[in-house]
């Protein structure tokens, strides 16, 4: 007897091999439909309007609904980023998806004094090297304090659009974060995330979200 296959759901679009004929995901509602050819269709509609088409990793094409979507940027901040080449599709791609209507969120770190009192020890000692360092601490030169709210170091290493402070690794993570009620309020459904995604991308498929991670393979 062959030994069945277990597939992880949330790298599902890139793994499985494509289908047959279109598949349909999810209920009346709120639903995905899979063809043939590849694309995945995240608008979670039938309507052809105001709906674009993007290439991802997988060889696999997926279909959006520009107003529900939302590119989400994790920690690309200057203390991260500068100089790294990495950044550059993201910032090919960003105008291209802006002038499609799509969201821009940066979600960053932004420490304040308050934060730096209360933040969990398990967050700290992963910021930190035998007991020194870490957040709040003076870095070298003008850059100031490590991943405090308007320290040159917590600064966006790219175009603003729409800047959502964080103060724990994952963005959506309690009631202290600020980008689930704004996903909430604007009728976001699909994410596009890029940067440090571990922690956001974790929490936004147990929440519900439709993820496409890795904006440097969207062309």
């Amino acid at each position: 007897m062959s030994q069945p296959v277990y597939d992880m759901p949330i790298y599902s679009v890139i793994g499985r091999p494509r289908v047959s004929g279109a598949v349909e995901c999810g209920n009346a509602a709120s639903f995905w439909v899979e063809y043939p050819s590849g694309l995945v269709n995240f608008s979670r509609s039938q309507h052809v309007a105001g709906h674009s088409h993007i290439a991802v990793d997988g060889d696999r094409i997926i279909r959006i609904d520009q107003a529900a979507a939302a590119v989400t940027i994790i920690d690309v901040q200057k203390v991260h980023f500068t100089g790294l080449k990495c950044v550059d599709p993201w910032l090919m791609v960003l105008p291209v998806l802006r002038q499609l209507g799509v969201k821009v969120l940066w979600v960053n770190w932004g420490l304040t004094d308050h934060d730096l009192e209360t933040i969990r020890p398990s967050v700290v000692r992963g910021f930190s090297r035998h007991g020194e360092g870490g957040f709040g601490s003076a870095l070298p030169g003008s850059f100031g304090r490590l991943l405090v709210r308007r320290e040159y170091n917590s600064e966006l290493y790219g175009p603003l659009n729409i800047w959502i402070h964080k103060n724990i690794i994952s963005g959506l993570w309690g009631h202290q974060s600020a980008l689930g009620p704004y996903l909430q309020e604007n009728g976001i459904t699909t994410l596009l995330i890029g940067g440090c995604v571990g922690g956001t991308l974790v929490d936004a498929y147990f929440r519900g979200y439709d993820c496409a991670r890795g904006l440097e393979s969207v062309i």
